[in-house]
């Protein structure tokens, strides 16, 4: 299982390696995006901005969610119990 993992973590790593060499800008993903789905303008970085504003609200929320329903159980809502119910 280790292997898999690694090879998965080298076969990810070896893409960025191409794409950060091939454009040398500060930005991550966003730049490579752009890059390749050039119109229409700005399309990528809003898309980019509303997947990254989504998944950090659902996963604060998943938090809150687990504390609620701990204190509705009447259990000590403890970080690692909230975030198991989460």
């Amino acid at each position: 299982m280790w292997i898999v993992g690694a090879t998965i973590a080298a076969a990810g790593t070896a893409v960025f390696i191409e794409l950060g060499t091939g454009l040398p800008r500060s930005g991550g993903e966003k730049n490579y995006l752009e890059f390749m789905y050039r119109r229409p303008k700005f399309l990528i970085t809003c898309i980019y901005t509303i997947y990254a504003v989504v998944t950090g609200t659902a996963a604060a929320n998943s938090i809150v969610f687990g504390e609620y329903t701990l204190h509705a159980l009447a259990i000590e809502p403890t970080s690692f119990n909230a975030r198991f119910i989460a």
